[in-house]
């Protein structure tokens, strides 16, 4: 039989019962057995590698063992699985879920644009003052209700109440029922309090005074608050965008709850909106006194089917021109220009105040009545608005004459007013020329809108020459301009630089008047040489109007110092640029580097007469695990401008770099030389791993060599003690994050070669708990109806007796009142103690619950919330099945006998 066959055949371990295989094996055929796999939409290729990925040889299944065909079973239904969800259409899945986005996204832009075009439409449509704020969209439910007092309860609305005084202690929540009450319900305070009905501020009254008849507590060592509030329906007629009842928040008031029907139309009243109770009382809701004093709106609370009626505006008065707000205004009866101007925000600092223009329709034609509101009389103060008036409040628009201006080289440009007959020699006290202003020219512009501009020029230095000469020191007019400049308006800004080996920090001078100085004058300008000057220097000539064009002039500055007189003492020209090149610019910056086991390895600047005992002194020494007698010098020899070759020389040192010999200190190193120094072979620290728990020492322990295993440290601990729990040991590696180890502590104790007796690594934790001689049962069970809650619920679960070679089904109808009609009967979980989980196998009309460890925890899962699943997808002919399948029938058969089998 070949390799590949006896895979086949192995796969009909899941088709076939144990006695159908061994006596019919022979009968079968490679045909019938690859038919049965392209059943399953599997290949030979495939399955084979499933069963070596999982351990599983299929040379040695000869006699396969029930453990065995179990495990066969769950790998290629795995596999199974994981070829049905590869064939699964993930374009089409992509296709859906981007659609879905991009229906999302153009319904968002749709609303979006929708909420633009209707704010646009009321800003257009209507103008009327307070309009925008009903327009808004409703605030959302907050999770932190701040009501105020005079908030109404109701039956709905739930209270948080805490005591914490140390004598009594409470942290509940309560609602108000349909009969209006609160109720209580601790063993020494099954009472109820009425609140529906009273305010938010008598509520918390009465409870606090219902509770100190019962409970101790002082007065800040109680807290009363709403934490939600209840839904009431309520009723928006009138102008409004779209009328009709609405649920809203019981916190609402008449402000926020017209915002649920969309807003208001652009006719709608917002001074004389009505709140009419259930009751029949009935309340004016202003929306300009609310604006005015937002508390008003506590007053207002809404309450369970009141009705809000909003009426047309009666009188629309709209102002413009010089106020803050050019609005629409709805006024009441008795209103007048006065008012409309506090709701118009007041004037602007330009208005011509108290004098407006009222347009006006009488009969059918348009009048226009200026109003005066210093008048005392009848076109005055208490002047009378009408419906579709239009206020005019005009602006200033006379411009000031009254000063004169400065600019230019002053300390204090700017206006100044012009009074009692200003003089220019006024004038130039009052601005304050600078030191630089060019005094013997200035200009003077008199400004005519009739006669056109006149441009007077001035000789200052002869103005304050002759102060009080009305000829010259004459009087200045209204808008006149006097403009003065500096006298660099009328020179180039020269400047020479002297930079690189000089002492002083300032490298740029002014060039001067004289236009004359030296290199020697320029160098002790500059604080003469630095001691890393050389002798050679530049002059680097440049003019900024000549960008591309530059000159270098070398100069000797030798010759210079020693002969002022020297053709290298030249004088230097507007913008030049005098560099002294520092000496260090001609030697080459060396290093020499050292590398390994020392303890401040690194690079180092070289030395003349640097030796390797010099070195080595300043890199810190040699560290515990260097190699001192094996120490390479790696040097670069350049001969005649030949090519470059490397020479490695060995030497040794003693590690006691104090007492040194001769010859390590007379090794001179050259520059660019690298120092390597070994590490000892298979040198390293003592690696440390603890063992914690139940050993006679537990602690941290150093490996005395690198193959020393579990076993062997356990038994340098003094053995297990008798309360060990092996079973739950586990074994924790911080070596490159790796974590937890799945660990059999009995297999690695019996035998020396187990695979679970792992070699030990620094930094490894052994955890040896104590015995757990029972079982927890947790999910999805009926242990609520076996036990009472303080003993175990469906979510924490009960601890049961451990029964030896029990399955985990036994445990659950045994001790959990049987599975919940919720759980998934099929995926019951065991988590043993070492961290292993296993589940139930599942054999289509069965499934076998895995076997329990001492310390056991096993899990009922509960089922998710199903999708709504089509008629025809659910209904399955099983009998069509049944009879069409040889093979099928024959693996419920082999079902039925390994489910005998295991359950023995």
């Amino acid at each position: 039989m070949t390799v590949n066959l006896k895979i086949l055949i192995t796969f009909l371990l899941l088709i076939f019962s144990k006695t159908v295989f061994f006596s019919q094996i022979n009968n079968i055929s490679e045909d019938q057995v690859r038919s049965e796999l392209s059943k399953r939409g599997l290949t030979e290729d495939e399955v084979q590698k499933a069963l070596i990925d999982n351990g599983i040889d299929p040379n040695s299944l000869e006699n396969p063992t029930p453990e065995q065909i179990m495990q066969i079973q769950t790998i290629v239904e795995d596999l199974e699985k994981k070829k049905k969800a590869a064939q699964v259409q993930p374009e089409a899945k992509k296709t859906e879920i981007t659609k879905t986005e991009e229906q999302i996204k153009d319904s968002i832009k749709t609303e979006i644009q929708e909420s633009r075009i209707e704010a646009e439409e009321v800003k257009k449509i209507s103008k009327i003052y307070g309009h925008e704020l009903l327009n808004l969209p409703p605030k959302s439910k907050s999770d932190n209700i701040r009501v105020n007092d005079n908030y109404i309860m109701g039956p709905g609305d739930n209270i948080s109440i805490a005591i914490w005084s140390n004598y009594a202690q409470l942290d509940n929540t309560y609602t108000i029922g349909d009969d209006g009450y609160i109720q209580f319900d601790r063993l020494y305070l099954r009472k109820r309090v009425y609140l529906s009905g009273l305010t938010y501020s008598t509520a918390r009254t009465k409870i606090e005074q219902f509770l100190s008849q019962y409970m101790k507590f002082n007065k800040g060592e109680i807290s009363i608050d709403l934490e939600s509030s209840r839904n009431i329906k309520i009723s928006i007629y009138g102008e409004v965008i779209l009328p009709g009842s609405y649920d809203v928040d019981a916190t609402q008031t008449v402000f926020e709850g017209i915002k649920y029907a969309s807003g208001v139309t652009n006719i709608a009243s917002v001074r004389n909106i009505k709140l009419i109770r259930a009751n029949g009382k009935v309340q004016n809701f202003d929306l300009y006194k609310y604006i005015s004093d937002p508390s008003v709106a506590y007053n207002f609370f809404l309450q369970d089917n009141d009705l809000i009626h909003i009426p047309v505006a009666d009188k629309i008065v709209e102002i413009e021109g010089a106020v803050k707000r050019q609005l629409s205004f709805e006024l009441i009866d008795n209103e007048g220009i006065e008012e409309l101007l506090v709701y118009a925000g007041g004037y602007t600092s330009d208005a011509i105040k108290d004098k407006f223009q009222v347009e006006r329709f009488v009969g059918d034609k348009k009048v226009y009545i200026d109003v005066d509101l210093k008048n005392t009389g009848e076109n005055g103060r208490n002047f009378k608005l009408q419906n579709g008036d239009i206020v005019t409040v005009r602006k200033i628009s006379a411009k000031a004459e009254n000063f004169f201006t400065i600019t230019g080289s002053v300390y204090n440009p700017g206006k100044f007013e012009n009074k009692n007959g200003v003089k220019l020699s006024d004038a130039f006290n009052m601005a304050g020329l600078k030191p630089d202003t060019k005094m013997d020219f200035a200009f003077l512009i008199r400004y005519d809108d009739i006669k056109g501009n006149e441009y007077v020029k001035i000789n200052i230095d002869t103005v304050l020459a002759n102060i009080g000469n009305p000829m010259i020191d004459f009087t200045i007019k209204n808008k006149d301009e006097i403009i003065i400049w500096s006298n660099k308006r009328f020179s180039d800004d020269a400047y020479f630089e002297v930079t690189g080996a000089v002492r002083g920090d300032s490298k740029k001078y002014n060039y001067g008047i004289n236009k004359s100085i030296d290199v020697a004058e320029a160098i002790v300008l500059a604080g003469g040489l630095s001691r890393n000057a050389s002798d050679i220097a530049f002059i680097h000539r440049k003019d900024p109007l000549k960008g591309f064009d530059i000159q270098y002039i070398r100069i000797n500055i030798k010759n210079v110092l020693e002969d002022p007189n020297s053709s290298d003492n030249i004088a230097l020209e507007p913008f030049d640029n005098l560099e002294v090149l520092p000496e260090n610019l001609f030697s080459e910056n060396t290093f020499v580097h050292i590398y390994g086991a020392v303890n401040n390895p690194g690079e180092f600047q070289y030395g003349e007469n640097m030796s390797l005992l010099d070195l080595v002194t300043m890199a810190g020494g040699f560290k515990l695990g260097a190699s001192s007698n094996n120490i390479e010098v790696s040097r670069i020899v350049i001969q005649n401008n030949n090519p470059v070759k490397v020479i490695v020389s060995k030497l040794e040192m003693n590690k006691d770099i104090e007492s040194f010999d001769s010859d390590v200190k007379s090794y001179l190193l050259e520059p660019y030389d690298n120092v390597y120094v070994r590490y000892i072979p298979d040198f390293s620290m003592q690696k440390i791993i603890t063992i914690e728990g139940e050993v006679k020492y537990p602690g941290n322990y150093s490996l005395s060599s690198k193959n020393e295993k579990v076993s062997d440290i356990i038994q340098r601990a003094g053995g297990l003690t008798t309360e060990a729990f092996t079973e739950g040991a586990t074994l924790y590696r911080n070596m490159d994050d790796t974590g937890y180890i799945i660990m059999r502590l009995e297999d690695a104790m019996k035998y020396n070669k187990s695979k679970y007796n792992y070699l030990l690594k620094d930094k490894d934790l052994i955890t040896i708990p104590k015995i757990k001689d029972f079982v927890s049962i947790i999910g999805a069970t009926k242990v609520y109806e076996r036990y009472k809650a303080e003993i175990a619920t469906s979510r924490t679960g009960v601890n049961v007796p451990y029964h030896k070679g029990k399955r985990a089904k036994y445990y659950i109808d045994g001790y959990a009142g049987g599975l919940d009609d919720n759980a998934l009967k099929k995926d019951i979980l065991v988590e043993y103690p070492n961290g292993e989980v296993k589940k139930s196998t599942n054999y289509g009309f069965f499934s076998v619950s895995p076997m329990v460890k001492k310390g056991s925890i096993i899990k009922v899962i509960p089922k998710l919330e199903k999708k709504n699943v089509d008629k025809d997808e659910k209904e399955v002919d099983w009998n069509k099945i049944v009879s069409d399948s040889v093979a099928q029938i024959s693996t419920i058969m082999t079902l039925v006998i390994l489910f005998k089998t295991l359950s023995q």
